[in-house]
């Protein structure tokens, strides 16, 4: 065997035995940022890296966990609790790298909630109502408004009735909406009575003495 031929054989050995770990980390459809609806269907996403031994891959959630010991990262229909970053890592003996995909997913309110949850009221004429807030688990963040008796009452989470008068008896309801939808709150029922007249006389006797 003549030299040359020798140095292209140890040159062949070297090559095939260098140990490479792996690059840039690329992904196969190529986005990296997805903003989908609630249910709809995200398509299977797969890594790939250049890696001398073979990489290992591994998807972790948003939420840092291991989510699948595999290239390719499938959620299939989407549920609103798969929003979040995930992060493909490729790993061999030499070393890692990693990408990461974000997946945005929308949806609109389910339902409308209310603190406290009283959903009745009775107040007497002059006093002040707790405040009533309304709230919603939505994506993008829902806005809020009340009705009183089907009416446009106020804009904004909270229902606040200082001084109460007769005329802010009535049922009051509150709407979460945003693009994906809108849901409306149990009726917040205020009843609101006068000042007894008996405890009216006392009063006046009281301040006469």
């Amino acid at each position: 065997m003549t030299l040359d031929r020798r140095l292209q054989c140890l040159l062949w050995l070297y090559i095939t035995t260098l140990q490479v770990g792996p690059g840039t980390v690329t992904l196969s459809p190529p986005d990296t940022t997805y903003t989908k609806t609630e249910g709809d269907t995200l398509p299977d996403i797969t890594c790939t890296a250049d890696c001398r031994p073979g990489c290992t891959f591994v998807w972790t959630r948003p939420d840092n966990t291991n989510f699948t010991a595999s290239a390719v990262l499938s959620l299939g229909q989407l549920d609103r609790s798969e929003h979040g970053t995930y992060t493909c890592t490729a790993r061999n003996i030499v070393g890692e790298s990693t990408t990461t995909v974000i997946v945005s997913v929308m949806y609109g309110p389910s339902s409308v909630g209310l603190s406290p949850p009283t959903t009745s009221y009775t107040p007497i004429e002059g006093q002040t109502l707790p405040t009533v807030a309304c709230s919603s688990d939505c994506y993008p963040v829902c806005t809020f408004s009340w009705t009183k008796d089907g009416q446009s009452h106020t804009t904004g989470s909270d229902l606040q009735l200082t001084n109460i008068q007769q005329g802010q008896t009535g049922v009051y309801r509150c709407t979460a909406s945003n693009t994906y939808g809108s849901r409306t709150s149990s009726d917040v029922t205020v009843t609101v009575k006068s000042v007894p007249e008996m405890d009216g006389l006392l009063l006046a006797k009281s301040c006469q003495k």
